[in-house]
């Protein structure tokens, strides 16, 4: 896929080619955000942005009848002009992409090319969705493998259907944008750097509800509350707020309350040129503390050591990094008690983790790396 931008910021013209890595890189104030937002920015609408016509008379065979049959290769012959004027939307968005004034705009140009001739575009091999609502499945789009039609199905009587026209339509348009164009735009993600990167990360950041709060602010008692909450804020870049939607999500995404937050106290990786053996120990004041605990302490020990080793073979090109070490799991309790070491050697683990239980304050680091279970 190919990018063509004209007059974008600082970038009176630029073209550049996505690969599997593609690395823009250049001196400040060269328009390298402005590339990488602009490209964010339709990557992010395509569907939006993407013009598919259903015609009214499908709508109504497919009520009458109960299932029409859709050639996609006829939209795949008008590819070309279906991303050209694609392109010629999404330019005229560009103002609410950089949430910048439009004069910024009136000479950009943004063009995309698939960079494959029509004939040699491969549709995906399946498609199986179902449309309805709580109670049942009203209409089905389906596209069987090797097949180059779009079978739309009703699933219940004509009078049962109480969906709009033109919802219907714009689900069969999705249905087929996803067939043929979703292979060549990718699902972006920006983690934004650098100037923005420090406020991204503030708990407190939130656009949304610090505008709407100046908003009320300063309207009088025949405010329009419904308009108001409608109003869209383009105080922020798409990529900014994108970014920081994903980055407030993460809090809901791990609470924690499973115990894969937690990590043990200390890990050793102890190489003595004849063993190689990781440590992970976990230390309680007390007696204090369930096993179940420990256990999970001494897991998300294990988890992180696997999240360095894959950071070792992928990137440092260490591929035995951290590898074949034998690993040793250890709970101590009662470590501010004034009294020697107490252990059983032959004392039997429940956990798989083969944890070795130790009750007391001194113990000799040979004897934690050469014990066997």
């Amino acid at each position: 896929m190919k990018i063509k931008v004209k007059n974008l910021g600082t970038l009176r013209e630029a073209e550049f080619t996505l690969g599997d890595l593609t690395i823009i890189c250049g001196g400040n104030n060269t328009g390298k955000t402005y590339a990488t937002y602009a490209l964010f920015g339709f990557l992010y609408t395509w569907q939006r942005i993407l013009s598919i016509q259903i015609n009214d008379d499908k709508i109504e065979e497919l009520l009458a009848d109960g299932v029409i049959r859709i050639d996609i290769q006829e939209y795949v012959k008008k590819s070309e002009q279906i991303i050209i004027k694609a392109c010629e939307r999404y330019t005229q968005e560009l103002p609410k992409i950089f949430a910048a004034p439009i004069d910024r705009f009136k000479h950009t140009e943004f063009n995309i090319s698939l960079e494959i001739k029509t004939e040699n575009i491969k549709l995906k091999n399946k498609f199986d969705r179902k449309m309805g609502s709580a109670n049942a499945e009203i209409f089905s789009i389906t596209k069987s493998e090797e097949s180059t039609e779009l079978v739309v199905t009703l699933l219940v009587e004509k009078d049962k259907v109480k969906i709009p026209h033109e919802f219907i339509k714009f689900l069969i348009a999705n249905a087929i944008k996803d067939i043929i164009f979703a292979q060549f735009f990718p699902r972006p993600f920006i983690a934004s750097a650098e100037r923005t990167g420090a406020a991204i990360f503030r708990k407190e950041l939130n656009f949304a509800k610090n505008r709407l709060l100046e908003e009320i602010g300063q309207a009088d008692e025949n405010i329009d509350t419904r308009e108001l909450l409608l109003k869209e804020y383009d105080d922020y870049a798409l990529p900014i707020k994108t970014n920081v939607d994903f980055t407030r999500k993460l809090e809901t995404i791990i609470k924690g309350n499973r115990g894969e937050c937690k990590r043990a106290d200390f890990i050793i990786i102890a190489d003595t040129g004849k063993k190689q053996t990781i440590i992970c120990i976990e230390m309680k004041a007390g007696k204090g503390g369930t096993m179940k605990d420990m256990i999970a302490q001494l897991q998300g020990a294990k988890c992180f050591v696997a999240y360095c080793r894959e950071i070792g073979q992928s990137f440092w090109d260490y591929p035995n990094f951290l590898k074949d070490y034998k690993w040793r799991f250890i709970s101590i309790k009662n470590i501010t008690q004034k009294t020697k070491t107490r252990f059983d050697p032959n004392q039997k683990s429940t956990s798989k983790l083969q944890i070795r239980q130790i009750s007391g304050k001194s113990f000799q680091f040979n004897d934690l790396v050469h014990y066997q279970k």
